[in-house]
């Protein structure tokens, strides 16, 4: 979650009070699900990423396949906590995926004798 602008990051105008954004790694094809466009291919079009509770390409990580919501609200606060829920599980996965692999290079585990 983001509570203000950064430098380079001020597209959603984030600095009045009671405005934030949360940020979702959705991935290409749920980004294509949910944008409607491939994030390699954003055109850079103008955008208005100030709009609250709408589902928009992240405004300097969507070519990455990020998304996000500035203040989630009626429309878009199921679909932020199922996104946000998917990339939690798809981070855990990568982080098991990382402790099988460093135990099976060679690598002893911690404590082995």
């Amino acid at each position: 979650m983001v509570t203000r602008n950064h430098p380079g990051d001020t597209a959603s105008d984030l600095d009045p009070p009671d405005r934030w954004r949360v940020n979702i790694h959705v991935g290409r094809a749920r980004f294509r699900e949910l944008v409607g466009e491939d994030p390699r291919a954003l055109d850079g079009r103008p955008r208005d990423h100030t709009a609250a509770d709408r589902v928009l390409p992240h405004p300097v990580y969507g070519a990455y396949g990020w998304i996000c919501v500035v203040t989630p609200g009626d429309r878009t606060a199921d679909t932020v906590v199922r996104l946000l829920r998917a990339a939690h599980d798809d981070a855990r996965r990568r982080s098991a995926r990382r402790q099988r692999a460093g135990t099976t290079t060679g690598e002893r585990p911690t404590g082995a004798g």
